[in-house]
């Protein structure tokens, strides 16, 4: 099985990939490690530790929804970083506006 976004979208319902993909947009995710084990913080009510092992595809969280039948947003979050990696997500944050001002130094 390959991780991409069509896998990640298969592991949880519709309500968890939307809040995870929130988390990622929001940029809720540091990567501690990359490569074959991940692990990452990610910072909801309270920073959590996800680990993702991408040679086995297990993964693990230390909130309290994780593993209640269901992998949890941290875990998508995660994911969607491994997967849309950190280049994309920096493109879509917006730049500050500039100021400019006129030649007296008004704005």
């Amino acid at each position: 099985m390959q991780l991409d976004e069509k896998f990640v979208r298969s592991l949880v319902s519709d309500e968890y990939f939307e809040r995870g993909e929130k988390y990622w947009r929001q940029g809720r995710v540091r990567m501690v490690r990359s490569g074959d084990l991940a692990e990452a913080k990610v910072v909801g009510t309270q920073e959590y530790t996800v680990t993702a092992d991408m040679t086995t595809l297990d993964f693990e969280c230390d909130c309290l929804a994780f593993g209640l039948d269901h992998l949890c947003k941290h875990v998508v979050a995660v994911l969607l970083s491994v997967v849309r990696g950190e280049q994309e997500f920096r493109k879509k944050i917006p730049k500050a506006p500039t100021e400019v001002k006129s030649k007296d130094g008004r704005k």
